[in-house]
């Protein structure tokens, strides 16, 4: 799967910005560390229950989390492009080298 870079930078861009962290004991509020204000708060449906590990989740994904796993991302598919390129020239300088021997082989012939 290849992830939707530019949309995730949208999304990054137009979020509260980071970094976050989870208020302690339940409810679990994330809130930016920055100015305070509260990003989210994790429940599970409609009960009292709270799950710590989600939240701690969500707020180790913040804006700049998500920006530096898309330049990760990026760059994965830059270098994957690359090699395929590399991939490719080698095949193709490989027919090549085969066209020529056969062409040098049929001028010996004659």
């Amino acid at each position: 799967m290849t992830p939707d870079t530019a949309a995730l930078r949208a999304l990054a861009d137009a979020a509260t910005p980071g970094p976050w962290s989870v208020s302690t004991p339940s409810p679990h509020i994330i809130y930016s560390e920055t100015d305070c204000r509260p990003v989210a708060v994790v429940v599970n449906g409609e009960t009292p229950w709270f799950n710590e590990a989600d939240a701690e989740l969500i707020a180790a994904l913040h804006p700049a989390t998500v920006r530096a796993l898309c330049d990760a991302s990026d760059e994965v598919e830059r270098l994957r492009k690359a090699v395929w390129a590399s991939e490719e020239i080698d095949r193709r300088a490989g027919m090549l080298a085969g066209v020529q021997a056969e062409r040098d082989a049929s001028r010996t012939a004659h």
